[in-house]
């Protein structure tokens, strides 16, 4: 049985989705890894967030964002709403440590990166999520349509051939999907 999204409606429109094709495309990526350690590098309020945790209870997160603190507390707010606190770690920095912080100590098997857009800020979450000891199946990363998240995306795959990327147009802004290629 699917599960009932409905209740994050809100926060999808706020986020102006104008459908629910992204969520459901983290959410058919996740489960194809079964029960996961997801990681969101830039969880705003939490809609794709809790779409990834309603879809599967066997997963466990880890968010880290530099929120506004208003968007912090209604992001734990949200997380407390919904019944997720067991399941959700809120990491609030401002320095890229806190993203070497949560790769070294939450391992996770998916990282959905929807922080950085710019070119070089975007390519260091790469490379640090890459270079962990703990390197993630699955990397996404959203709005495709931003030319630096391109660029970031392009100079990456040149430079890491070891990385696969499709890039998947049809949803909300777009995403590139990394997946290590096998050995």
């Amino acid at each position: 049985m699917k599960p009932d999204y409905s209740k994050y409606d809100y926060l999808v429109e706020e986020a102006t989705y104008p459908d629910n094709s992204y969520h459901e495309f983290i959410v058919s990526l996740v489960d194809d890894l079964g029960p996961v350690r997801y990681l969101e590098v830039g969880a705003y309020k939490g809609s794709t967030l809790f779409y990834v945790l309603e879809s599967n209870p066997m997963i466990k997160a880890c968010v880290v964002d530099d929120f506004q603190i208003s968007t912090h507390e209604e992001l734990i707010d949200n997380i407390e709403k919904f019944g997720f606190l067991d399941r959700v770690n809120v990491l609030l920095g401002t320095d890229r440590g806190w993203l070497e912080y949560a790769m070294d100590k939450f391992k996770p098997d998916f990282v959905h990166l929807d922080a950085d857009h710019s070119t070089e800020g975007l390519l260091f979450e790469l490379n640090t999520v890459t270079q962990a000891e703990s390197v993630p199946s699955v990397i996404l990363v959203h709005d495709w349509i931003d030319p630096c998240v391109q660029a970031a995306v392009q100079d990456f795959a040149r430079k890491n051939r070891n990385w696969q990327f499709t890039v998947n147009e049809d949803i909300f802004n777009g995403a590139a999907v990394f997946r290590e290629k096998s050995k």
